[in-house]
């Protein structure tokens, strides 16, 4: 039940993760992480260096990275045993999870090792679902809309996006708290 489920997030606190990426395929990767609490603190950020050792310009324009921000950065297996330690004890949201969970499980893949990141749980779905949304997917920059949480444009950067997952997730509850 997506109100219960909301109601459950913010009594024992959560953290939202969110990736870019080299881009949408198979091969694909993450070349930014990030992590942030209930609160909007950012408990993890970091770049991250491709495997692959380019990123194509439909990608950068989308997050703006390039080969050159990305060249001296961590690897992914550094990274993904750093954000798996930030991450223990919390429950893991992501905005699209599916897309951020399949990415960071590629990224574990391309790079020869085990994926320590727990499963994340679809905030899209259920902020869609509390909405009456049918459980349909709604872009994260149209939802802050709806909640009047976005000022301006959505960054497409890791920290800006899940602390605007995290925006749209407390305007929500704070709403249905007033409404019961």
């Amino acid at each position: 039940e997506p109100r219960r489920w909301l109601l459950e997030l913010f009594r024992e606190g959560f953290a939202v993760v969110d990736v870019e990426t080299t881009g949408l395929g198979r091969r694909d990767e993450v070349v930014e992480v990030a992590a942030v609490d209930v609160e909007g603190r950012v408990i993890f950020e970091s770049l991250v260096r491709p495997k692959l050792g380019r990123v194509p310009a439909e990608a950068t324009r989308i997050h703006g990275l390039t080969w050159v921000d990305l060249c001296h950065a961590p690897t992914w297996p550094e990274v993904a045993d750093a954000l798996a330690d930030a991450l223990a004890g919390f429950r893991v949201l992501a905005w699209n999870a599916p897309f951020d969970e399949r990415l960071s499980a590629q990224s574990s893949r391309v790079w020869g090792v085990e994926h320590p990141l727990p499963g994340f749980e679809c905030a899209m779905r259920a902020y869609s679902l509390c909405r009456g949304m049918n459980g349909g997917g709604v872009r994260l920059s149209r939802a802050a809309a709806i909640e009047g949480v976005l000022l301006g444009d959505q960054s497409h950067r890791s920290a800006g996006d899940a602390a605007l997952t995290v925006a749209v997730l407390r305007a929500l509850h704070v709403r249905q708290a007033q409404a019961a």
